[in-house]
């Protein structure tokens, strides 16, 4: 899975805010209401929620839910980048950031996935 990545400086420009779109939910899913729809959207906020937790303690980014998208992004102090002696700091940070990105997309799509299919299952019961 491509990871597209998208670095912008803060208005107060003290920090650069690193940020990725890990999940879109499709028109279908965005549209749809009813009984499916809000189990869906349980489970992917239950993956949020679980990634938020571990962000949590190790000081890192923050996910979000923004026009059907769930966004993961980090704020990194420009000093981070600006400094000579940080450049490895940076690098380390990055390289955390594109790992959790790439693990929360692989998350996000295996939990639609099975959504997917157990909601074929349900209805072919029928």
């Amino acid at each position: 899975a491509s990871i597209r990545v998208e670095l912008s400086v803060r208005d107060d420009k003290k920090a650069v805010v690193i940020s990725s779109t890990v999940h879109r939910m499709n028109h279908q899913e965005m549209l749809q209401t009813g009984r499916r729809q809000q189990r869906n959207n349980y489970t992917l906020m239950t993956k949020m929620m679980k990634y938020n937790a571990m962000l949590n303690k190790s000081n890192g980014g923050q996910f979000g839910q923004y026009d059907g998208k769930m966004v993961f992004f980090r704020n990194i102090q420009i000093c981070t980048i600006l400094c000579d002696h940080k450049v490895g700091e940076f690098y380390r940070l990055l390289e955390d950031y594109l790992m959790t990105a790439a693990e929360a997309s692989r998350d996000f799509k295996t939990a639609t996935q099975e959504k997917r299919r157990g909601f074929r299952l349900s209805t072919n019961r029928r």
